[in-house]
């Protein structure tokens, strides 16, 4: 030896196999079958072995098929192994290394593992038909560090499969554990569990009793958390609690507790009182748009109400032992329903209000019915709004592919809102939804409730103590404004946490509970009482009147933009300068050029208010009034009476009889004071 420690004749005794790679000790080979004949010329001195099989026939490993004293690393993943002896490992005492991944193994006997006193890692990953392991498998595996078994059909994980190990980590990911016994992952000393991504449908509350050293925990989900060994920190064990339950309650806050049943019930109640109102007692309000659109404002709070009675109704029943039933519950018909109402209600009230503002626009931008949204019109577009909305809350059900099942049950709440800067599947869906279109929603009702907001504010200028009427409709536009203003500030604090949570801010839980359970729903308890108690008390006419929206157009103190003041009597004008037109022609007849300027005015006048089906009843000269200088008509011609509402087809012929005979005794006498005269 030329060398102290003979390095230079290490490698005399070794001779490369054929098919086989190698590179000093260490040899890739492809083998047809893991036999003692097919590997027998392989060097006892090989420190690192890897099979490749170059057929799909399954093998079974037998006891005297490898004898390497000197081995370290064993590779034997993809080798199609479907049984492994006991004792098939007992001549490769000094190996640290050993993969099994991979390959076809049905079942591990106990002590199969026995003659592996120095091992550091095993790994059994991919082992698709792997479905048992028994009790004390891996008992003799002293010195052991790192054991890895992912992606089997392992299912249940009874008593002490792990005892008597010393472990760095022990990594269970991606299997198909249903049921984890007591001391399942117990009786070992380890400081690293990972059993993420395993579908465990039942577990012993003591399935860690004897587990020792533990400082790190990574769970499928945060109620195994709650029995995790009490020396272990919270913060180490993962996934961390959610936003609304703990170990024992679907809802930990106490004050979150009571406001669900106070909404709840508020929600429940004040909109069926609502709903119950309008149907019995103000009938006549649904023939109108807006009557139509707050009804089924109240529809879609109740669902609100059904939502959070639900989530109530669960708490109170899964209390102080919520951690054994949450699998239970957010995979449950009720949970998916009370998820699919949230959505449904939230969106249907958005969209509700977007046409209740809408409709009051036009009632006050056109109030002679240019452009209105009657009945008819009014029941098309609700329909529209339920059939859109039903079909945004149920999509991420029919959808699956994409929303994998879990779009309502990330949390015990069983609600969709982007409000984390988690990435679930379907979040892009809950912002687009939530925050998007919300947002895009409520600049539509800003800018409605703005330009109703003006246009009332420029009436008021003219607006005079007698007015009672406009003073009523004032306090109308008012309250509307007040409840779009308590809806959007329920909705866009949503919204700002939604998009900061985006961004990469950090939203705290108790914001994200508090947002969810209280901001979000509790306009829905707060809409009844704004719509319909207030009109049911009787102390303000909260709601506008059955006519409405035909008599507000023709009142003068609407200001200039309405068509109608220039043939309307202005109430605030000096009353010396208008003369009946019966007091006119007691005195004087009137000229031809006058005659047509009345009838002009008036036929215009007419064709307005009834296309607003309105009618004015009596048409004559005492209701009439004019300025007349110099044979002239100075001003418009003046009206001096309210319109009345139109209740058959036929009452707008009343006003054409009327507007004949006021003519004929116009013409009459104007010809009779003509041939008098001349």
């Amino acid at each position: 030896m030329d060398c102290i420690h003979g390095d230079d004749e290490l490698l005399c005794r070794f001779t490369c196999p054929v098919r086989c790679i190698c590179k000093g000790y260490a040899m890739n080979c492809k083998v047809y079958d893991l036999n003692k004949t097919s590997i027998s010329t392989f060097s006892k001195f090989s420190r690192s072995l890897t099979f490749i099989r170059d057929n799909e026939a399954e093998i079974t490993l037998a006891e005297d098929v490898l004898d390497f004293p000197y081995l370290y690393l064993l590779n034997l993943s993809r080798c199609n192994i479907e049984n492994i002896e006991p004792n098939a490992f007992f001549n490769v005492a000094n190996l640290r290394v050993l993969d099994l991944s991979n390959n076809r193994i049905i079942t591990l006997f106990p002590l199969i593992f026995s003659g592996l006193q120095h091992l550091h890692t095993l790994i059994l990953d991919g082992n698709s038909y792997l479905e048992t392991l028994e009790a004390f498998t891996f008992q003799n595996l002293k010195s052991v560090k790192h054991l890895r078994i992912a992606g089997t059909k392992l299912k249940i994980l009874v008593t002490n499969t792990f005892a008597g190990l010393n472990l760095q980590r022990l990594e269970l990911e991606n299997n198909n554990f249903q049921h984890i016994e007591k001391s399942g992952l117990g009786n070992l000393e380890v400081k690293y569990i990972s059993f993420e991504f395993n579908s465990v449908t039942s577990f012993d509350k003591g399935m860690f009793t004897g587990v020792s050293s533990l400082n790190y925990l990574r769970t499928p989900a945060y109620k195994y958390c709650c029995i995790r060994p009490n020396y272990v920190a919270e913060d180490r064990c993962f996934p961390t609690k959610d936003e609304f339950s703990s170990c024992e309650d679907l809802m930990r806050n106490s004050v979150l507790q009571t406001l669900l049943w106070i909404i709840g019930l508020c929600s429940l109640l004040g909109n069926i009182l609502s709903f119950l109102y309008r149907l019995k007692f103000d009938r006549e309000r649904l023939k109108l748009g807006y009557g139509i659109f707050v009804t089924n404002l109240a529809v879609a709070d109740f669902c609100m109400g059904m939502y959070l009675i639900t989530i109530a109704v669960a708490d109170a029943v899964f209390r102080k032992r919520y951690i054994f039933m949450d699998d239970y519950w957010r995979n449950s018909i009720w949970c998916t329903l009370a998820g699919v109402l949230s959505t449904l209600s939230s969106e249907a009230s958005v969209m509700f209000l977007c046409l209740i503002t809408l409709d009051r626009l036009l009632v006050i931008k056109y109030p002679f019915g240019q452009v209105r949204l009657n009945g008819k019109r009014a029941a098309v577009l609700s329909a529209v709004v339920w059939v859109l909305c039903s079909v945004i809350a149920l999509f991420p059900l029919m959808y699956s592919a994409y929303f994998r099942s879990t779009f309502y049950n990330k949390s015990g709440v069983c609600i969709a809102l982007p409000l984390t800067r988690d990435r679930p599947p379907g979040w892009l869906y809950s912002v687009l939804i939530f925050v998007v279109l919300n947002f895009v929603t409520f600049l539509l009702i800003t800018a409605g409730q703005w330009s109703i907001f003006t246009n009332v504010r420029k009436s008021r200028k003219g607006l005079t103590k007698g007015s009672l009427a406009r003073k009523r409709d004032l306090t109308v536009a008012r309250n509307l404004l007040l409840v779009v203003a308590t809806d959007f500030l329920c909705w866009f604090p949503i919204g700002c946490i939604g998009l900061m949570a985006l961004s990469g801010h950090v939203i705290s839980g108790d914001v994200y509970a508090w947002a969810a359970v209280f901001i979000l729903p509790v306009n829905s308890a707060l809409n009844p009482v704004l719509y319909t108690l207030t009109a049911i008390l009787g102390k303000k006419n909260f709601t506008p009147r059955i006519n409405e929206q035909a008599n507000q157009a023709v009142r003068p103190d609407l200001g200039k933009y309405i068509i109608m003041r220039r043939y309307h009597v202005h109430d605030s004008g000096p009353e010396n300068a208008y003369k009946s037109l019966g007091e006119i022609l007691h005195d004087t007849s009137l000229p031809a050029s006058i005659i047509l300027k009345i009838a002009h005015q008036l036929t215009q006048t007419l064709q307005v208010l009834h296309k607003s089906s309105l009618m004015m009843g009596t048409v004559n000269e005492n209701s009439l009034y004019i300025k007349v200088t110099e044979n002239k008509i100075k001003g418009d011609v003046q009206l001096r009476q309210e319109p009345n509402l139109c209740k058959r087809r036929t009452d707008t012929c009343i006003d054409m009889h009327e507007l004949g005979l006021l003519l004929r005794t116009l013409i009459r006498n104007s010809y009779c004071k003509t041939n008098k005269s001349g």
